[in-house]
C-alpha cells in the first residue's frame, strides 16, 4: 500500500489539468474487463508557439518489454489506456491505435510513444513538454497509479542529474506501477522527465528519463524538429498558463 507520502486524488480533483491527462496502461479480458493494471503514462503535447507538432501517450518502454511485438502493431486488442481511474469516479478504457515508437525494444532509452484516439486528448487534455536540462533541487510533482491503484500524486526535488545517461534522481515517492508517470516541474507545469524505476529497499532514490534524452533518442520526435535550438529557446522563455487551481502543490514560502 502507498505510504502517507503519497496523496490520493479525490473525485473533486479529477478534472484538474495536471491530473486528468494521466492514465494507466491496462490489460483487458475477453469481455473487456480489466485483468491487469500495468503502469502509468500521460497524454502529452509537443508544440511550437501555436503550432501543434504532436500529441501522444507517453510512458516507460519497459512497461511493454514483454510484449515488444506491439511495436509492429500486430495485436493491440487486449490493451487499453484507463482514464479517470480516480476514487469515486468511473474510469474510461480507451483503445491503443498503434505503438509509434518503443525505445526499450530497440535497445535504447526507456520510453514508449503510443497513438490513441484524439477524443482522449480532447476529453482529458494533455500535459506540455519541457525538453530542457533540469537543475538540482528543482521542485517536482509525480502523478501516478502506484501499485495499480487509483490516482495519487507525490512531491519532491531533483537530487541528482546524470547527463551521460540522460536521467535524474528525484525524491518524490513512487511504487511499482508508477513507471511511466510524468515528472512535472512545479515552476512551469511542464513534464520534463518520465519516471522509470525506484529503489524499493530504501525509497530514497527514484529515477526518471529526461524529456531531453527521449527527444534526442527518438527518431520520430527529431523529425518534427522538437529538439531544434529555436524550439528549445521558445520553451525556455514561454511559461505555461494553467488555471489557478492547477497550482495545488504550491505552499507558502515556496
Amino acid at each position: 500500500m502507498p505510504s502517507t507520502a503519497l496523496q490520493i486524488i479525490k473525485s473533486s480533483e479529477a478534472n484538474n489539468p495536471l491530473y486528468s491527462p494521466v492514465g494507466q496502461l491496462v490489460e483487458v479480458g475477453q469481455v473487456g474487463e480489466v485483468v491487469q493494471r500495468v503502469c502509468t503514462g500521460a497524454n502529452v503535447t509537443f508544440t511550437y508557439g501555436e503550432e501543434l507538432l504532436a500529441n501522444c501517450f507517453l510512458t516507460a518502454g519497459h512497461c511493454l518489454s514483454d510484449t515488444c511485438y506491439l511495436y509492429a502493431g500486430t495485436d493491440l486488442r487486449k490493451w487499453r489506456i484507463s482514464y479517470n481511474y480516480v476514487l469515486g469516479c468511473r474510469e474510461e478504457l480507451v483503445p491503443i491505435n498503434k505503438v509509434l515508437e518503443h525505445g526499450t525494444c530497440t535497445g535504447g532509452t526507456d520510453f514508449a510513444l503510443l497513438d490513441i484516439s484524439s477524443s482522449a486528448y480532447q476529453t482529458y487534455g494533455t500535459l506540455p513538454i519541457q525538453p530542457i536540462t533540469t537543475t538540482y533541487h528543482q521542485r517536482v510533482t509525480v502523478v501516478q497509479h502506484p501499485s495499480g491503484m487509483t490516482k495519487y500524486f507525490s512531491e519532491g526535488t531533483v537530487k541528482g542529474v546524470d547527463t551521460e545517461q540522460g536521467e535524474i534522481d528525484h525524491t518524490a515517492n513512487t511504487y511499482p506501477g508508477s513507471s511511466g508517470s510524468p515528472v512535472i516541474a512545479q515552476d512551469t507545469g511542464r513534464v520534463f522527465a518520465v519516471h522509470v524505476r525506484g529503489d524499493q529497499r530504501a525509497q530514497k532514490h527514484h529515477y526518471a528519463v529526461t524529456i531531453e534524452n527521449i527527444v534526442r533518442q527518438s527518431q520520430r520526435l527529431r523529425q518534427l524538429g522538437i529538439f531544434s535550438p529555436t524550439v528549445r529557446a521558445h520553451l525556455q522563455q514561454v511559461p505555461v498558463l494553467l488555471p489557478q487551481q492547477a497550482y495545488f502543490y504550491l505552499k507558502p514560502g515556496q
